[in-house]
């Protein structure tokens, strides 16, 4: 069993941006697996870091795309990007610290918020973009 189950309804119909949306979907997964499976400390803090890392690689590839085709709610978008990542920092700090460990309030806000973020406000990104030659 996973967190999130990939399927074309989470599509936002451009390639490189739904493999990029499966990715994480995967280190979610990932993440789900270690914790049921009890992993270790060290081995949980390193994909929440993989997770962090490739999410800001994410939102900049998105970025990049709005930025470049002038997506007039570039600047609403990238500040749900930037309050995705403060929160995955403090998670991140937060295992790092000792303080916590993963739990299922994680896991669930990892799950809900992207795909939350994918049908809203990604999906209204990816109807603009198929507008325009990318």
């Amino acid at each position: 069993m996973s967190m999130i189950q990939w399927n074309e309804s989470l599509s936002v119909g451009v390639k490189e941006i739904d493999e990029q949306h499966q990715s994480l979907v995967e280190m979610i997964n990932s993440l789900y697996e270690a914790m049921k499976g009890k992993e270790d400390k060290d081995f949980i803090k390193s994909l929440v870091t993989k997770l962090k890392n490739y999410a800001i690689y994410h939102f900049d590839t998105e970025e990049n795309y709005m930025q470049k085709h002038q997506y007039i709610a570039f600047a609403d978008h990238k500040a749900k990007h930037k309050d995705f990542c403060i929160k995955v920092f403090e998670i991140e700090n937060s295992i790092k610290s000792s303080q916590n460990s993963v739990s299922m309030e994680i896991l669930n806000f990892l799950t809900d918020w992207l795909i939350n973020h994918i049908n809203s406000t990604d999906k209204k990104m990816g109807e603009f973009l198929k507008t325009v030659e990318i």
